[in-house]
């Protein structure tokens, strides 16, 4: 079972690196780029935008679809979530489902969910494979690209959140 899930894991991340060289990638973000705004959530009469978290501490946005890799992705996440460093880091999960995307905050206490259509998140955010993570520094720049699945993730994610500090 190990082996079959290390030759998907390295399947995955050929196919996304193949996929990748043949998209235009003018318009995708990339580190040292600002942010796109927006909306992340309604919650009662409140509209809350990527903008109102900037400042706050460190955003990451991770970038899922319904396929094998984004569901192993999000579960990775679930599991270890807790043990990234720092108190104030908000994340940021957005589920594309054809034609429609989920957004949601899994942490920073803020219970915001929020479904919309997928031409509604700016096209800086479209990735060639999924999952794909962000993490913006307090001022709204990129300062990481993660494409793809590998059980490190986490491992990867804390280390460059320590880095930025």
């Amino acid at each position: 079972m190990k082996k079959l899930l290390t030759v998907l894991v390295v399947f995955s991340n050929l196919f996304c690196a193949a996929s990748f060289g043949a998209i235009n990638t003018r318009n995708m973000v990339r580190t040292g780029a600002s942010c796109a705004d927006f909306i992340v959530g309604m919650k009662g009469n409140s509209v809350y935008k990527l903008s109102d978290f900037l400042g706050k501490g460190d955003i990451i946005i991770a970038f899922t679809d319904t396929g094998t890799d984004s569901t192993a992705f999000r579960n990775t996440v679930k599991n270890s979530i807790k043990s990234l460093p720092g108190n104030n880091t908000i994340w940021f999960n957005i589920t594309y489902d054809t034609g429609h995307a989920v957004v949601e905050a899994i942490s920073g206490g803020l219970g915001l969910r929020y479904r919309t259509l997928s031409s509604n998140i700016p096209k800086m955010y479209r990735f060639p494979c999924m999952p794909s993570v962000i993490i913006l520094d307090k001022s709204g720049v990129v300062q990481f690209v993660y494409n793809g699945y590998s059980p490190t993730v986490m491992t990867d994610i804390s280390n460059w959140l320590l880095h930025i500090k």
